[in-house]
């Protein structure tokens, strides 16, 4: 399927966001996904189009750069034609699936009559499910006694945590969001981009294209930490210049 045939669309609140998939036929057997980022750590939306009944499921990734005890919780609800949460047509239940699979903290998978989504939620041959992912960080014992940290590494816990974000980006199937002032700061190209005079500064969502979600990931990393997450296994250019080839 093509991409537009799932997305994530993101809300104000970094926690929440909408998944909006377009309602396969029933010969569909391939499952399709949209990613994002929630408290650092990557989330993805499923449809899996194989089952005669409508099912969704999101699973939450550990981000390794982060030290601690993630304490996770999912919830998912369909919305109906107007826009509404329909409990009663289908919500999500947490999921151990994080135990069988390394690396995975948390899941969530919702469960619907097909035929009930058909005449309740799908509007233009899509439906929506609103998904929430809250993640709270326990630091370790030790990191309690240190000294207070640096502003910079304010700034790139708020981003690892996802705290706080104003504007967001897609890129190659995924979604990121981030701070616009740290941005600006950072990269005169983001500066001109977001407050400037192009249409994009009034946006609170731009899509990148001729990029890899896995570049503008780093890229991002390299900004808020001065340091690409896994230094000479990933290629990428300096942000002014990656960003003045592809904004």
């Amino acid at each position: 399927m093509a991409p537009s045939d799932c997305e994530i669309l993101p809300t104000r609140d970094s926690r929440i966001f909408h998944f909006r998939v377009r309602l396969s036929s029933p010969e569909d057997t391939s499952d399709v996904n949209a990613s994002t980022v929630v408290a650092g750590c990557k989330c993805k939306a499923v449809y899996l189009q194989s089952s005669p009944k409508i099912i969704v499921l999101i699973t939450v990734r550990r981000n390794p750069d982060l030290e601690g005890d993630p304490k996770v919780s999912t919830h998912m609800v369909l919305l109906d034609k107007t826009g509404s949460p329909a409990p009663s047509m289908g919500m999500g239940t947490a999921t151990n699936i994080g135990s069988s699979i390394p690396g995975l903290i948390g899941g969530c998978i919702l469960i619907a009559r097909r035929d009930e989504v058909e005449v309740n939620c799908v509007v233009d041959n899509y439906f929506v499910v609103l998904c929430s992912v809250d993640i709270n960080w326990t630091p370790p014992t030790s990191s309690l006694k240190q000294e207070l940290p640096s502003l910079g590494h304010d700034l790139a816990m708020m981003w690892d945590k996802q705290d706080l974000t104003d504007v967001s980006f897609h890129v190659g199937g995924e979604s990121f969001s981030a701070h616009r002032l740290v941005l600006t700061t950072r990269s005169p190209v983001f500066r001109a981009e977001l407050y400037g005079v192009m249409a994009e500064s009034k946006m609170s969502s731009i899509t990148i294209h001729d990029m890899e979600a896995s570049t503008f990931r780093s890229m991002l990393h390299y900004i808020y930490h001065s340091s690409l997450p896994d230094a000479g296994k990933v290629d990428i250019l300096p942000p002014w210049h990656s960003t003045s080839i592809c904004l």
